[in-house]
């Protein structure tokens, strides 16, 4: 049909043509040609002139116009004709719809693209009431700029802090039709400390889609990453980063403290626990008593952290002096050590032979350090100690206790013995009760006589004595020379106290193998007269004889009347002491080899009467208290200082030197003491106000000892023969 319709219009032109020349050889014709015929009505054909086979994007113009031309059947251009513009594929319009040709035949249209991408089609149609003829155009339609960028997958997850998201992040771009776009520049931006992205940039696919991988920032927060294309907003994801599993403890508060033993530190140990990156972690279970060492408790056992992180207890110390550490454990087996140092504080000391125990004060308990080969520190063990370390227990103690508490203690060559605050007397060591014996543990013993309850207790080197609430004095143990003083020099049975005799007494003194005693005073000047019995071959007894006595004997007295405080009256290894009333002279007698009577000389000869102590270098001081021990005797003044005479080859005197003296030294540091002990070759002294009692209950005082420490018994920590300490140290752990 297109062919026969071309013919048509060929033929139609022809005729055309010649029906002009007939009239222009007609005289008679019009020479503006048949009337009703124009020059559009010449328009045979529509040829493409340009804009074909463009690309736009969709809903977009093309850059250049379409344009066609309209020519005759000579091929001429034809003005005035109408051709109309028809989109017959891919959508979109035309603008004009119609045009007429201009003097060169041409005519052109504005082609907008549809919303369907691919090939598009655009006619031209030469329309008139005799002919018709067409144009095609074609053009390739593409997508249009991109105009939404939305999220597709991957927003709200959670993992640890500093780990990568379990799924990447997807945002896909679209153009305003919703057509994918690819190849569209994507910028990841994690905000400030939230992690990194895997892409800093990256581009969308095939099918608009842009994804990257999202590392988290070491924070446990919820954290944010923006995904943008050039010219729209970003798109938004969040992530909450929880800890990370590891833990990191780290003590807040409380450690390195230093409290009494047995009491609770004033401050709470504190721990905070973190993740490795810092972030508090709550909720964390915390074992306080992973390890424990000094004894002690913990309140609570087990507490959890809060939301800061952090959770407490109250730690009470052990028994045991010195270090003491706790150790805290976390879920995840993460672990933490406290330190704390437990102090003890003395109001009282006793130096044995090789040993020394101190009074605890406001617990009363007995702390011993020093020579144990016999279980003289009452520990349950032979296990010598160079510091103070528990209390001495007995046998059915725990290590919580109850532990014994005392009033007085004293010492022999190897046991200790002391009256507890109910009166009850307990020995420990080598036992000199009838029978010799080693315990280890406070042993309790029954103290005999009419008393139930003991007042005081003396031990020598193999027996011992004590009085009852009465007065009466009782001893028991060896008596080979008469010093249990009951008439005989028979020894006792096992636990057999033999009576004194009739007389009462206020205070007892035992030395190696000799005994004295004061007599309870009744008013007069007799009863202040000090009694000796036993062994006398030093003079010991002071009855100006060098005969054993085994019933108590007076001494001598050194003046006409001379009246002697009860509580000074003391017996060393061989040799007594004792001071006036008031304390203006003190006086001693027995041996004096080492010069330990305090009279200016040292000699072998056997004193048995009373000689006065020598005023020490710079002038008469009036004494407190004087105390013998085995070759050397140590005194206080009322104004607390103290002064020492007699063996020195190991610092015992406290001056500084290792020269014996046999007149008094002052004790180097110049130290006020309250009360002192003395020793085989060491002493220790209380230092504290003046005047201040001794015994139960009393209030604390600071412990210095000096002289030997080849078994520690000076509780510095230490020990060894070649190891003295001539000036007086203070004994560790206490406050």
């Amino acid at each position: 049909m297109p062919g026969r319709q071309r013919s048509l219009r060929i033929g139609t032109a022809v005729g055309a043509a010649l029906a002009v020349l007939v009239t222009a050889c007609d005289p008679n014709a019009a020479t503006t040609g048949p009337t009703g015929t124009t020059n559009k009505d010449f328009a045979a054909n529509l040829r493409l002139v340009s804009g074909d086979q463009q690309t736009a994007s969709i809903g977009s113009t093309l850059s250049l116009p379409v344009r066609a031309k309209v020519v005759d059947a000579g091929g001429q251009p034809v003005e005035g004709a109408t051709v109309t513009w028809s989109v017959r594929a891919g959508g979109g319009s035309a603008n004009p719809a119609a045009g007429i040709s201009d003097a060169n035949g041409n005519v052109s249209t504005n082609w907008t693209m549809g919303t369907t991408l691919g090939a598009a089609k655009l006619v031209g149609i030469l329309a008139n009431s005799f002919v018709l003829d067409s144009a095609v155009f074609t053009a390739t339609t593409t997508t249009g700029p991109v105009a939404s960028l939305t999220r597709v997958s991957g927003d709200s997850q959670t993992t640890n802090a500093g780990r990568t998201l379990g799924a990447a992040l997807v945002v896909k771009a679209k153009d305003a039709f919703g057509n994918n776009l690819s190849g569209v520049k994507i910028t990841w931006t994690p905000a400030v400390l939230n992690g990194s992205a895997s892409f800093t940039t990256d581009t969308t696919a095939a099918d608009g889609t842009a994804s990257a991988s999202w590392k988290l920032g070491t924070g446990a927060t919820v954290q944010s990453l923006s995904a943008a294309a050039t010219g729209l907003a970003a798109v938004g994801f969040t992530a909450t980063a929880t800890p990370d599993t590891g833990r990191v403890v780290t003590i807040t508060g409380g450690d390195a403290q230093t409290g009494a033993v047995s009491v609770a530190l004033a401050t709470q140990i504190t721990a905070r626990v973190t993740d490795q990156y810092g972030n508090l972690i709550n909720g964390e279970t915390i074992v306080w008593n992973d390890s424990l060492t000094g004894g002690g408790s913990l309140s609570p056992l087990i507490s959890a952290t809060g939301t800061n992180g952090q959770t407490s207890t109250t730690w009470t110390l052990g028994l045991r002096p010195g270090p003491q550490l706790a150790r805290l454990r976390t879920t995840n087996g993460t672990r933490k050590t406290y330190s704390a140092t437990a102090t003890i504080g003395f109001s009282d000391v006793r130096a044995g032979n090789f040993q020394t125990c101190g009074i605890v004060a406001g617990n009363n308990r007995a702390y011993c350090w020093g020579l144990n080969d016999v279980g003289q520190l009452g520990k349950g063990t032979l296990i010598s100690a160079t510091a103070p370390t528990t209390p001495a227990a007995t046998a059915t103690d725990s290590t919580a206790g109850p532990f014994v508490q005392f009033r007085q203690l004293t010492s022999g060559e190897s046991l200790f013995c002391g009256i507890t605050t109910s009166r009850a007397l307990y020995c420990w060591g080598r036992l000199i009760t009838g029978a010799t014996s080693n315990v280890a543990s406070l042993q309790a013993i029954a103290s005999g006589g009419s008393q139930a309850t003991a007042n005081l207790v003396a031990v020598g080197e193999e027996h011992a004595c004590h009085l009852s609430l009465a007065g009466q004095g009782f001893c028991t143990g060896v008596n080979e020379t008469g010093q249990v003083g009951n008439g005989t020099t028979t020894s006792t049975g096992a636990n057999i106290w033999a009576s004194i005799g009739a007389g009462l007494y206020s205070s007892l003194s035992a030395g190696r193998s000799h005994t004295c005693g004061m007599p309870r005073y009744d008013g007069t000047v007799a009863s202040q007269r000090p009694q000796c019995w036993g062994l006398n071959n030093a003079g010991q007894v002071g009855d100006a004889t060098t005969v054993n006595k085994s019933v108590p004997t007076s001494i001598t007295l050194p003046v006409a009347g001379a009246a002697f405080d009860s509580t000074s009256l003391t017996a060393g290894g061989s040799h007594s002491c004792a001071m006036l009333v008031g304390g203006t002279t003190a006086y001693c007698w027995g041996s004096n080899g080492y010069g330990q009577l305090g009279n200016g000389a040292a000699d072998n000869i056997a004193h048995s009467t009373a000689l006065a102590v020598t005023a020490p270098a710079g002038g008469a001081v009036t004494w407190r208290t004087v105390v013998a021990g085995e070759f050397h005797t140590c005194g206080l003044t009322t104004a607390g200082a103290a002064y020492c005479w007699g063996r020195n080859d190991y610092g015992q005197l406290g001056n500084g030197l290792r020269t014996n003296s046999a007149t008094p030294v002052a004790v180097s540091g110049g130290l006020v003491f309250r009360s002192i002990s003395v020793g085989e070759l060491h002493t220790c002294a209380v230092a504290a106000a003046i005047g201040t009692p001794t015994g139960p209950s009393s209030s604390i005082g600071t412990v210095y000892c000096w002289g030997d420490n080849v078994y520690g018994q000076l509780g510095l920590g230490t020990s060894g023969s070649n190891n003295p300490t001539l000036t007086p140290a203070r004994v560790l752990y206490q406050p």
